[in-house]
């Protein structure tokens, strides 16, 4: 004996429709993912932008490398150099006892290197000899890779440049003494400056000539 329920076609039916929608649904979501919808593609579109913009602005912070002095406030303090023209590391020292305060690497992609002095009285020593080398002519071929700046804080800061110092674009210097001892060269292809302050009245110099300008009154000569 067969017995037949007259639903089991309609079951049958109904599965087959659930199936017909399941199967264009998973066509719809295999769709969407080869082919992005607009709103997709706008949305990456953003994220990439996004990516590139915070590359582009790491590349910025690696255009400039800083050290503070205000950590080491009242250290006498030795800047040194190390590696080639391409790639270069500076050294900050205690010259007291030569540790080493901290490095920073610098290369062609740096562009500038800022020392920044303490609110006290700094005492700096400049030997960055470790990268140079000039020619028998004198025209130098080995240079740290970026601009230098030492920019003096608001205590009485002096700065000595004890070895051959050259760097590949300008070179500046703030304080209230900057010496340069004999024999010892610091150059930049660009501009050197040496600022030397100091409150009047305090500037000495051997052979140094005072100068003064005065407005006399005729009394002859009246309107």
């Amino acid at each position: 004996m067969v017995l037949e329920f007259p639903f089991n076609g309609r079951n049958r039916r109904r599965s087959t429709k659930s199936e017909q929608v399941a199967d264009v649904l998973l066509n719809a979501v295999r769709q969407s993912s080869v082919t992005p919808s607009p709103r997709r593609k706008a949305r990456a579109g953003q994220l990439a932008g996004t990516a590139h913009r915070i590359q582009m602005l790491e590349e910025r912070l690696l255009l400039a490398a800083n050290i503070s002095l205000a950590t080491w406030a009242g250290t006498p303090f030795l800047l040194e150099a190390s590696g080639s023209a391409s790639n270069a590391t500076i050294t900050l020292k205690d010259r007291s006892d030569n540790t080493v305060l901290t490095t920073q690497a610098v290369n062609n992609a740096t562009g500038s290197l800022t020392i920044t002095g303490s609110n006290g009285a700094d005492d700096v020593w400049i030997n960055l000899s470790g990268v140079y080398a000039e020619n028998g002519s004198g025209t130098i071929t080995t240079e740290i890779p970026v601009s230098f700046a030492f920019t003096g804080g608001t205590g009485n800061d002096s700065v000595k440049f004890t070895g051959n110092t050259t760097v590949s674009n300008t070179l500046s210097v703030i304080a209230e003494t900057i010496t340069v001892d004999p024999s010892v060269r610091v150059d930049a292809p660009n501009s050197v400056s040496l600022t030397a302050t100091a409150n009047a009245g305090t500037v000495n110099e051997t052979g140094l000539i005072a100068a003064s300008t005065s407005t006399k009154h005729d009394p002859s000569n009246q309107d």
